[in-house]
């Protein structure tokens, strides 16, 4: 994303195919979280926002959806402090949004949060 226009768009994959798709799977979990998209917009007063646009394959809204909205909010603070854009909306889109966790105490962590825990 830049900071004046060319791109006003960041998008992070967070999915693996040749990884998360393999006919013969890991045993780890596949992680929820696919795909994050970083959009610069004006507003009306001049303002300069970033709104992060994040699309989970799966959601629980009730332990989980908090913990997403702050990681959210912790990368739309870093990007706009590094481009000085203000925060924005937070959006998430979940293909699968669930009220009730069929596990309460696990989570599928994509592998860079994971590789960054033991770094």
């Amino acid at each position: 994303m830049l900071k004046a226009k060319e791109s006003t768009r960041a998008v992070a994959v967070l999915v693996d195919p040749f990884r998360d798709f393999n006919p013969v799977p890991a045993k780890e979990e596949f992680a929820s979280f696919c795909l994050v998209e970083f959009r610069r917009r004006n507003e009306a007063g001049g303002t300069t926002v970033v709104d992060p646009i994040a699309f989970y394959r799966a959601q629980e809204f009730a332990r989980w959806w908090p913990v997403n909205i702050a990681e959210l909010r912790l990368l739309q603070r870093e990007i706009g402090e590094a481009c000085g854009f203000e925060p924005g909306r937070i959006t998430t889109i979940a293909a699968d949004a669930r009220t009730i966790a069929r596990s309460p105490t696990q989570v599928a962590m994509p592998l860079i949060d994971r590789l960054l825990r033991r770094y």
